[in-house]
């Protein structure tokens, strides 16, 4: 898989883990130290796509209430529910002599798999490279 960010610069996808399990209270948190232990190697912090967030209305009755009687309106949001990392890489890092670089990025979607929501691409896209990519050589 490979993206395009806005600069024309490509990078792609060269190993990636999904599936973390879904905990409201510290998601973020537990993301970056999952990531941060899957690749050991890496000595930057992982970038982070901010996540689209899905938020609705749901009517609840209350279970006081007989069938029929008031309902209310309930205001609901949630992450999506996969929290994915990857390690994407690149070319070198500008103004170094690296010979590529790879940035290690967490995000949040509704699946399993590559990025494929068209705001994470996007904001996979947007990811300042030079910024959150670490250089190396072979």
């Amino acid at each position: 898989m490979q993206i395009t960010s806005l600069s024309g610069s490509k990078f792609s996808a060269i190993q990636q883990l999904c599936g973390l399990p879904y905990d409201p209270e510290a998601v973020v948190t537990h993301a970056l130290e999952v990531a941060s232990e899957r690749d050991k190697g890496f000595h930057t912090k992982p970038a982070i796509v901010p996540a689209i967030i899905v938020r609705g209305t749901r009517i609840v009755r209350p279970s006081h209430l007989s069938p029929g009687r008031s309902v209310e309106p309930r205001p609901w949001a949630y992450l999506p529910v996969v929290t994915s990392f990857g390690v994407f890489e690149s070319r070198p890092r500008e103004g170094t002599y690296d010979d590529r670089s790879s940035v290690l990025v967490i995000w949040w979607q509704g699946h399993f798999g590559i990025p494929a929501d068209p705001g994470v691409l996007a904001a996979l896209g947007r990811l300042d490279w030079d910024r959150h990519a670490e250089g190396w050589s072979m």
